[in-house]
């Protein structure tokens, strides 16, 4: 789920969270954190989501799409 050097604040949430899911859940696939990533306070990821290396996310984010990280150039 998470990579090297991945940097989290406190009170963020990765969902699914829960052991015991309702009947109703679809599931969207594993969520994953690349090398070196930094997620925001409360910042919530969406299941099947991937935060890109090097990535930031912004405190209070709800991310319901991947997210690209670093840029070369």
């Amino acid at each position: 789920m998470g990579g090297n050097n991945t940097h989290r604040a406190d009170w963020f949430s990765l969902y699914p969270f829960m052991e015991t899911i309702q009947a109703s859940y679809v599931p969207k696939g594993d969520t994953r954190l690349g090398d070196g990533c930094w997620l925001g306070m409360r910042a919530m990821i969406m299941p099947g989501v991937t935060i890109g290396e090097g990535a930031i996310i912004a405190a209070g984010s709800v991310v319901t799409r991947d997210a690209s990280g670093r840029r070369g150039g």
